[in-house]
């Protein structure tokens, strides 16, 4: 479906994966203010990894 709307995603992703090392939230259920605390914190982690 992806590759019928953007075609040249084909010749850049061959194998045709979209993966990439990342994190699973789980949303259904949670407060919307506890997941914007949450990736802020991931951005100030991700922020100070840099830093080193």
């Amino acid at each position: 479906m992806l590759y019928e709307q953007f075609g040249d995603l084909k010749f850049k992703y061959r194998n045709r994966e979209f993966w990439c090392r990342g994190y699973y939230v789980d949303t259904v259920g949670k407060n919307t203010a506890r997941i914007q605390e949450y990736i802020k914190h991931q951005l100030e982690e991700d922020k100070m990894g840099e830093q080193l």
